[in-house]
């Protein structure tokens, strides 16, 4: 084990981890690594006062990984097997693992005041023998990472805990527990699923993030049950198999200012119409033809909802002049 490395240099210039409170924290894990070298440590241990620690060589290993936390009178019994504790686990005050077989607990896990682990139970089949001189029945404990057993809690022999499980306090966690779960209760049972509700609650975390962003407007949207962003409004038109009505969609035109035309309205045609229609009082029809193409008209008589006129095709023989 490395502790002079430059991750860890790093780490202390960020933290400004030179004050006595640090100070006395290098004190005693130096003390402890005297003190106890059969127990491995993967990096550096934060030690509470007044730890037991119990790992006889031969019988038992201890494995405590880098950045882990052991609160005061906390206690670690490896009498046999293998008690391993991932990284950055934190331990409260007057935690107990009794370790016999194999207990391992995941990394980022929090064990809160007064918790206790262990992995046997002791045997109480015979009413002629004492309950001590029977031995141990020992199953494996597993522990998830980034799991919460809140204050009281106790873990039986078999337990296997999943990832991100809370167990509630006072509750007695034994059997399996499914990973992302809420268990309450002796024994405990799951009373809820943090992953169903991490999902419920998506818009609301998206509605928070956007406020926190300063975009309110966005906010607004997500808080009446509206997206983000309005979809945008495409309208296409198929072309229409009239050789004059051209190939693809047909461009929507715009309103022209009615003021601008003597005859109180312009109608325009959209190219490959050939020609323009201008009401004429002089004519008896209303309309008058001016371009090469007088056999096909086009005039403008629908509003689309976009406020854009859309061309009609209107088919109608005229005359030459």
């Amino acid at each position: 084990m490395r502790l002079l490395t430059a991750a860890n240099l790093r780490w202390v210039v960020r933290h400004r981890a030179w004050t006595p409170y640090y100070l006395k924290r290098y004190w005693r894990f130096a003390w402890f690594k005297l003190r106890h070298p059969q127990v491995i440590t993967e990096g550096f241990v934060f030690l509470g006062k007044k730890l037991e620690i119990v790992a006889r060589p031969g019988h038992g290993r201890l494995i405590i990984g880098k950045w882990v936390h052991l609160g005061d009178e906390t206690r670690l019994r490896a009498h046999e097997g293998t008690l391993r504790i991932g990284d950055k686990v934190v331990f409260a005050r007057d935690v107990t693992v009794n370790c016999y077989l194999d207990i391992e607990i995941g990394a980022s896990t929090l064990i809160a005041d007064w918790t206790y682990i262990c992995d046997f139970d002791h045997k109480t089949e015979d009413l002629g023998l004492p309950i001590k001189d029977q031995g141990l029945v020992k199953s494996p404990v597993r522990i998830g990472p980034d799991c919460w057993l809140a204050t009281k809690v106790t873990v039986t022999r078999g337990a296997d805990i999943g990832r991100g499980v809370v167990i509630g306090a006072n509750s007695v966690a034994r059997g399996n527990i499914p990973e992302y779960s809420v268990a309450v209760g002796i024994p405990a049972v799951v009373v809820r699923d943090r992953v169903s509700r991490y999902e419920a609650e998506a818009e609301r975390r998206a509605y928070l993030a956007e406020l926190a962003r300063g975009n309110e407007e966005t906010a607004a949207r997500l808080r009446a049950g509206r997206p983000p962003v309005d979809p945008p409004a495409v309208e296409e038109r198929e072309a229409a198999d009239d050789p004059a009505a051209g190939a693809g969609a047909v461009p929507a035109v715009e309103e022209r200012d009615e003021a601008d035309d003597a005859a109180g309205e312009a109608r325009v045609v959209p190219d490959g119409a050939g020609e323009v229609r201008v009401p004429d009082s002089a004519a008896g029809n209303g309309l008058s033809t001016t371009g090469d193409k007088g056999d096909v008209s086009r005039g403008f008589s629908s509003y689309s909802p976009v406020g854009h006129y859309v061309p009609e095709v209107v088919e109608e023989e005229t005359q030459r002049g």
